[in-house]
């Protein structure tokens, strides 16, 4: 899966930062009883979880956060399950 993100940074400034992503569950299936998928980005050192402009954050280029919250260092992200395990089914479908 691809997560992408914004921090705020000067106007006009672009650059390349990897991140720590810890996904749940595991395991996406159709009987997923979690109304969440739920992940945790941890930036490097020197960087702060708070400077992520979660309105920005895409999972698969498509879905947006539904809730989200720093804890420490790390932001908290919530997604809807349903959407997502239905377009990744949809997706397989079509792969055959």
């Amino acid at each position: 899966m691809f997560i992408g993100l914004q921090l705020w940074s000067p106007f006009g400034t672009a650059f390349t930062l990897t991140a720590t992503l810890d996904i749940h569950p595991d395991t996406l299936n159709t009987d997923m009883q979690g109304r969440w998928i739920t992940a945790y980005i941890r930036l490097p050192e020197g960087y702060n979880a708070s400077d992520i402009d979660i309105s920005t954050v895409l999972l698969e280029r498509l879905f947006q956060v539904q809730w989200g919250e720093i804890e420490g260092e790390v932001l908290m992200i919530k997604f809807d399950a349903a959407s997502v395990t239905g377009y990744l089914l949809a997706k397989l479908y079509h792969l055959g």
